[in-house]
């Protein structure tokens, strides 16, 4: 109990730091750039999607909001954690209280995920109601969910990525981002399974009833990179990586000795 107080106490201090100008600029940035660009797309486009072109407008929803949004502001809030507080010189006073590290971490996580989470759940609600799809609700449900998934699990790895290399963490999320999530994770072997992106494709699939429809007149490849589990095995998955990884950083941040500096 005492330290989800520590925790939700991070949790509650990050949240009200984080009402400043800037962070709030870039989260409004981040909340209308894909209603933006739909926008753009429908007036060039012209009429309403039908069934079959409403495919296509979910699937683009998808890329701009899990796969970008939900990435971008993971990247700007999730992955410096460890450094902004080895930067300001808090990391110490952190270090010797029972339970500090670990609240931090968690903390910081929670918030990066949540401040991410609206961001892409308000570029959602934004984008449908420009595009306005037949099967609006399941949309909203499967995208919705997608998001707040992504936001754990790309929020983890970053954590990690934070922990683990803090002064260079941002470039190391870059790196991942464009190497092991979007050149890895459509090679068609077994290596692109280690992916979250693999496992967010599945379910967009499967929540949207694609497998009988939409991939039945698509080239082989595109099955190549789509796991055929069920659902519910995709988010135990996610939220496995999501709890082992945070946890995985807990152990390391507990075990390393760190200066201000940021070196070992």
């Amino acid at each position: 109990m005492i330290q989800l107080a520590r925790t939700f106490a991070v949790f509650r201090f990050e949240w009200s730091r984080a009402l400043t100008v800037p962070r709030m600029a870039w989260w409004l940035v981040l909340a209308v750039f894909p209603p933006g660009l739909v926008t753009l797309v429908r007036f060039l486009e012209g009429d309403p999607p039908d069934p079959p072109g409403a495919a296509a407008w979910t699937f683009l929803l998808f890329v701009l909001i899990p796969c970008v949004v939900c990435l971008m502001g993971l990247l700007l809030w999730a992955t410096p954690w460890l450094q902004s507080e080895l930067e300001g010189k808090t990391w110490t006073y952190l270090a010797v209280r029972p339970g500090g590290k670990t609240a931090m971490l968690v903390g910081k996580y929670l918030t990066a995920v949540s401040w991410t989470a609206l961001a892409g759940w308000m570029a959602l609600a934004l984008a449908l109601i420009v595009i306005s799809p037949p099967d609006l609700v399941r949309n909203a449900a499967a995208l919705g969910a997608l998001v707040l998934l992504a936001c754990l699990a790309y929020g983890a790895v970053f954590v990690l990525l934070g922990v683990i290399v803090p002064k260079r963490a941002m470039v190391s999320a870059v790196v991942y981002t464009l190497v092991v999530e979007f050149l890895v994770g459509l090679i068609p072997a077994v290596v692109n399974e280690l992916t979250v992106q693999y496992r967010l494709r599945a379910l967009l699939v499967k929540w949207m009833d694609w497998e009988q429809t939409l991939l039945r007149d698509l080239p082989e490849f595109f099955r190549l990179v789509l796991d055929s589990g069920p659902a519910w095995q995709q988010v135990l998955i996610l939220l496995g990586i999501a709890g082992g990884l945070v946890t995985l950083s807990a152990v390391i941040v507990r075990q390393r000795e760190l200066t201000v500096t940021g070196d070992e």
